[in-house]
């Protein structure tokens, strides 16, 4: 069930136009990056979009993500970028997703999937080059290319890795990371005799180090119009591309001092009108949003009154008069001639843009314009 009156707006023409603006900018193929329900917006939405755009490859984190946009029509190239088990890859070869690997006691079972089917596994190679996680290391390579070259029906279309870096100049992580991943595709290239994609760059490592871009530039959060956190490096002309917004469902007028939510941590600083929203830690709104936390109602930035609950959350309108039920509070987006940012709202939560992003909760209704 989701809120007929709290709802997160999604522009697709503001999506397209920033793809758009960073394809201009990098140069090369794309990788939009829409794991996690393409970040909280709802990958299957930003689908009408996706679909009219050039020389794009979508990624995915596992198998899962992939079948949505699969069953929701979606028949362009995806890759499924983090782990996959093998008792996964039939699946994922019916429906013609690439995979990324890296264990090379998996590549024969990969192997006995594709040729039961009578197809080929196309695959990914991914590195390790300095953010141990996943991904073969520069030392094991040569067993997963072993185990590659012996089996006919898996095919390499592409070698990545992630960078672990920052932006800054003075970080030599990135500019290490791509001498590493430089040797060993060619490396790849040159033991089994195939071109293949190769990509590394993230949105950071594309703006910050242009020798990183290679084949394909991987974008996520700055496709919806925001720069990664912590970002110092070149930056683009990208714009927001959500409003999450809510209404007023009670009000009331309280005299001064007067205890609001549980625990009575906040009261009121004067005799102020309290209107109550529908939106909680159920929703997204992080426990962390009060101290500190603002609103908008009215085009005027409003404090949060009290600690957040998990269906309800209170705002202070002060000395406004007669506030109405179904008066409009966004909590993230313009409203008149202020605008609360993604990243101004993680910073009143002690957070980053892209984990406030993620977690927007389920029922809070998505909407796509186009």
């Amino acid at each position: 069930m989701q809120h007929s009156y709290t709802r997160i707006t999604i522009d697709l023409n503001e999506y397209r136009r920033n793809v758009g603006k960073i394809q201009d900018a990098l140069g090369g193929r794309l990788l939009l990056v829409i794991k996690a329900n393409a970040y909280g917006l709802g990958a299957v939405g930003l689908l009408p979009a996706i679909s009219e755009l050039p020389d794009v490859m979508v990624g995915v984190a596992v198998v899962d993500e992939a079948l949505e946009l699969r069953q929701a029509g979606y028949m362009g190239n995806i890759l499924v970028m983090g782990y996959t088990p093998p008792e996964h890859y039939k699946l994922a070869l019916r429906h013609f997703l690439s995979l990324g690997v890296y264990r090379p006691e998996n590549i024969p079972r990969l192997e006995d999937a594709a040729a039961e089917l009578g197809t080929v596994a196309r695959v990914h190679i991914k590195l390790d080059t300095g953010m141990h996680r996943v991904g073969t290391t520069p030392e094991s390579l040569t067993k997963l290319l072993d185990r590659i070259a012996e089996n006919p029906h898996v095919a390499v279309e592409g070698i990545y890795s992630h960078l672990a870096g920052t932006s800054s100049p003075d970080d030599p992580l990135i500019p290490e990371q791509t001498r590493v991943f430089r040797e060993c595709a060619e490396e790849i290239e040159s033991r089994l005799a195939v071109r293949a994609i190769k990509h590394i760059a993230n949105s950071t490592g594309a703006l910050a180090f242009p020798e990183s871009r290679m084949d394909m530039t991987r974008i996520g959060i700055l496709a919806i119009g925001y720069h990664p956190p912590e970002h110092h490096g070149p930056k683009l002309d990208v714009k927001p591309v959500i409003r999450f917004s809510t209404q007023v469902v009670d009000v009331r007028t309280l005299p001064a001092n007067t205890g609001v939510s549980y625990g009575h941590k906040y009261k009121t600083p004067q005799d102020a009108c309290i209107a109550t929203i529908p939106v909680g830690y159920a929703d997204g709104i992080p426990y962390q949003f009060f101290p500190g936390g603002q609103v908008l109602f009215r085009g005027r930035r409003r404090e949060v009154a009290g600690v957040v609950n998990m269906d309800y959350m209170m705002i202070n309108t002060e000395d406004e008069q007669e506030v109405q039920v179904g008066e409009e509070v966004v909590l993230i987006g313009a409203q008149g001639d202020e605008e609360i940012t993604l990243s101004e709202f993680a910073t009143f939560c002690g957070s980053v843009n892209y984990d406030i992003i993620c977690k927007l909760g389920r029922r809070v209704k998505r909407e796509y314009l186009s």
